[in-house]
């Protein structure tokens, strides 16, 4: 395993330690969000770790799903820093415009989705 490769995996165990935290110490809107966010972006640290050790043959199911989490981290970050900078305490309708990149591309890339999932079986 090369020095990347074992970053990348101690970034990822930090990161879940930091969110699960942020997760269970606060329970209010603002902090799930930022835990969400967290999630999303040691998500992308997960699929690094899995190319740069090449783990990425074990789970190939996982190729496609980086977009849709980097879709979602930005939009939850931004409601993170919304929610505080303006301490509002509820989601509203007009937030779930932020969604739409991600909804595009999940309706983009179901038949791909299911055509795996059913295939693990």
């Amino acid at each position: 395993m090369n020095l990347t490769a074992l970053v990348s995996f101690a970034v990822l165990v930090t990161g879940c330690i930091v969110a699960s935290i942020v997760l269970y110490r606060n329970k209010d809107l603002p902090s799930r969000m930022l835990s969400f966010s967290l999630f999303t972006l040691n998500y992308a640290v997960l699929l690094i770790f899995l190319f740069e050790s090449e783990y990425i043959v074990y789970t190939p199911f996982l190729f496609r799903t980086g977009p849709l989490f980097y879709y979602l981290m930005v939009p939850s970050f931004y409601l993170y820093l919304v929610f505080v900078l303006k301490k509002r305490k509820q989601l509203r309708w007009l937030d779930a415009l932020h969604l739409l990149p991600s909804i595009i591309y999940l309706i983009d890339f179901l038949p791909l989705f299911l055509i795996h999932l059913l295939n693990l079986r």
